[in-house]
């Protein structure tokens, strides 16, 4: 919350993988009670019902106005893609295929060129895998407006005979680095997350 608030005034805060909203709408309605109703934040979510529960819970905080959602999944490349459930319930990157009826992913550059998002300062992603395609697609993004990054991210280890993952585990900090070494990104700050295989990790764009 500290670094938000510090952002320019019109900035947005992008929430990737955002759920039913439980990141995204308390941080709107907490930057609304600091005064900073001029922030955006996008919840974004390629479940349409988990999408159309965000807005509800919005609207009933009061800041549907500071919430913009947004029912499409984050990629390196614009299309529409069908999970395959493996037994752990996860729903990772290397699970998702093209399909022509399956889900919609879009680039964050995309989405920028066509003023779907704005500004953006910070990023909050835990999408199951695929948080280094989403920053993927927005190179562009990253560049421009140099946002603060905090990510959930575990390296996939064993992918079964159809090529879905089974099982993960947190990575080394040096295996972290040089997963998003072609991001030019800086671990900034990190810490293995208590109950999860996951580390969660600040970047900053060098």
């Amino acid at each position: 919350l500290r670094h938000v608030l510090q952002l320019p005034e019109g900035s947005g805060v992008i929430d990737c993988g955002a759920h039913i909203g439980d990141y995204g709408v308390p941080l709107a309605l907490a930057l609304q009670r600091c005064g900073r109703r001029d922030l955006t934040v996008y919840c974004i979510e390629p479940a349409a019902d988990k999408c159309q529960f965000i807005r509800r819970m919005a609207w009933a905080n009061g800041v549907e106005d500071s919430v913009r959602v947004i029912s499409v999944g984050l990629s390196s490349q614009d299309g529409r893609f069908v999970s395959h459930e493996d037994s752990t319930g996860g729903s990772g990157a290397s699970q998702w295929r093209p399909a022509a009826r399956g889900s919609l992913f879009r680039r964050l550059d995309t989405m920028c060129a066509e003023g779907v998002i704005g500004e953006v300062g910070f990023m909050w992603l835990d999408c199951e895998f695929m948080e280094k395609q989403a920053l993927l697609g927005g190179i562009k993004l990253l560049r421009r407006c140099r946002p603060t990054i905090v990510l959930e991210f575990t390296i996939p280890r064993r992918v079964n005979s159809l090529g879905v993952v089974t099982h993960s585990r947190a990575g080394t900090v040096r295996e972290l680095r040089a997963e998003f070494e072609e991001l030019r990104l800086r671990v900034d700050d990190f810490y293995a997350a208590r109950f999860h295989d996951d580390w969660l990790i600040r970047f900053v764009p060098l």
